[in-house]
Formats: structure tokens, C-alpha cells, sequence
């Protein structure tokens, strides 16, 4: 059955910056359900806008893990109009994996070409006033098919797919995190796609595939006393390409792009400035 997947988000508030710009405060006033958690403040978020094609991109120098990856971040879209990828990897229209939004069911989706993966929700993320917290996983070395891919909304693994998804082969090598292979951030490959909406606390994972605890992927944050899902600091390796974009070098535009993990994994920046830089309340 198909289903409209209602935001869970820890947004509480609004704040005004710029003379218009609305910002979203990530904090909860619960503790971690058990005392043992501590809510991550997320200082900053970057606003992305279809109209004038705005992205980041950075092309690795070297080819990481091909099989074995994560992708995480705080997402809110701002339409549903059309199909829009938040992150993709590719050279073109042949070669290329998307992570996105669905136009026509506003589903999340992933794929990968040339190996014709493809797997698609049934719950529909509509609310574009929500932050959504998405992790994808991929791991084509795993046994068991359905390993291969994995989705998780707001903490929790995502168990239902629409019709028959079609996982990569065993062993099946997918675009990111291949030399000179752009990465992008707001962008699809080849045929725009453009996202519009906001991009928070952003993590890819070379060579990791996070695991869960009975369906709750708690490296990436944990359920508060309300049973609201918060972000934690993330503490494992980023691995050779990856990356953590927190938006909060503000020099100029260009750092906006800057990578807060260890590696230095920075992204050029397309079409924004520091006004698209969101700046929360705390």
C-alpha cells in the first residue's frame, strides 16, 4: 500500500535572516530516551534553487570504494514538481547514480546506470515544509540482495518498495567515489534535475556501509523522549572521498563548499552565495 510519509523532524521554529529567508532550528528540548545521546547542534544548512541550477561538485582524484558507500544528510525540499537530485555521481547520461526525489510520485529513489539499479519507496516524502533526515546505504559485496541497497527516513529502515526493486549484482561497481567522476551536491548528471530546498550536515561515507540497530540507524543521530528523531555527531572514518559539508565556512562563497571532516574533500560551488547560506538560531 502506498503510503504519505508525514515529517518527524526536531524543527521547532523559524528564523528570519536576509530580509525574507526562512532558517529551521534543529533542537529539541527531550534528552536522548535514555540520557546517553547528545543532540548535535546544526548550525547551518545551504538553500538550493532550481531556477538558477545551483550545485557543488568535486571530481575525486582517485578511485575509492566502488561497492561500498553511505550518503547522509538533513534534507528539505521545497517543491514537487518535478524529478530533483540531491546527490548524483557521474560523467553522463549512460554512467551516472542519482539519490532524489521522485517527480511524479515524490517517492525516494536510487539508481545507477550502466548496472540498472533502481529502487524506488512507497512512501510518499510530500510535506515540503519538512527536514528529512535520508541515509542511503549501498553494499553490492553482500549476499543477500536486498542488502545491497538500503534506505533509511528519519532514522528508520525503510522496508517497503515499489513494485520489484532491482538491486546491482554482487560485487556490481557503481559510479561514486571513482576518479575523475563528479560528485554532485543539488544536481543530477546530464539532464539536470536540479533540487530545490535545503541540504544540512552532509556525510559520504567511502568504504563504509553503516549498519543499524533493529532497523535504527543510530550512528547518525537517536529517537529523543518524545520519540522525535535528532541528529549526533557522526565519529567513524569518511574514508578516501568522502566528505562532511556543514556550510559553515563563510569566508566566501567558494567555502561554502569546504569538507569539516579530516580529508579535505572540498566542492567547487555553482551559482551560490553567502546569502544561501542559512544560518539556524540556537
Amino acid at each position: 500500500m502506498l503510503e504519505q510519509h508525514k515529517k518527524e523532524s526536531p524543527i521547532l521554529s523559524l528564523a528570519g535572516m536576509g530580509g525574507g529567508a526562512a532558517s529551521y532550528i534543529f533542537y529539541s528540548a527531550a534528552g536522548g530516551g535514555d540520557g546517553s545521546d547528545t543532540v548535535k547542534e546544526l548550525s547551518r544548512s545551504l538553500r538550493f534553487d532550481s531556477s538558477t541550477n545551483t550545485y557543488l561538485v568535486r571530481t575525486p582524484g582517485s578511485t575509492g570504494n566502488r561497492k561500498t558507500f553511505t550518503w547522509a544528510g538533513w534534507v528539505k525540499k521545497s517543491t514537487t514538481s518535478s524529478n530533483t537530485t540531491f546527490f548524483s555521481a557521474g560523467s553522463d547520461g549512460n554512467n551516472r547514480s542519482h539519490f532524489m526525489f521522485d517527480g511524479s510520485t515524490h517517492a525516494l529513489r536510487f539508481f545507477d546506470l550502466p548496472t540498472s539499479t533502481g529502487v524506488i519507496t512507497t512512501q510518499y516524502l510530500t510535506d515540503v515544509g519538512a527536514w528529512y533526515h535520508l541515509v542511503l546505504v549501498v553494499d553490492t559485496t553482500q549476499s543477500t540482495t536486498a542488502d545491497r541497497v538500503k534506505f533509511y527516513i528519519n532514522g528508520k529502515k525503510v522496508t517497503e518498495f515499489a513494485s520489484s526493486p532491482a538491486y546491482p549484482a554482487e560485487d556490481a561497481l557503481m559510479q561514486c567515489n571513482t576518479q575523475n567522476v563528479p560528485n554532485r551536491l543539488g544536481s543530477g548528471i546530464a539532464y539536470g534535475e536540479h533540487f530545490s530546498g535545503y541540504l544540512a550536515d552532509v556525510h559520504l561515507l567511502d568504504g563504509t556501509a553503516v549498519g543499524d540497530t533493529n532497523g535504527v540507524i543510530d550512528e547518525f543521530g537517536f529517537f529523543d523522549s518524545y520519540n522525535v528523531w535528532q541528529p549526533k555527531a557522526y565519529s567513524g572514518s569518511h574514508g578516501t572521498n568522502g566528505f562532511n559539508l556543514t556550510f559553515s565556512t563563510t569566508t566566501t562563497s567558494q567555502t561554502l563548499g569546504n569538507d569539516s571532516s579530516s580529508n579535505n574533500n572540498n566542492f567547487t560551488v555553482y551559482g551560490l552565495m553567502l546569502m544561501h547560506m542559512i544560518m539556524q538560531e540556537t
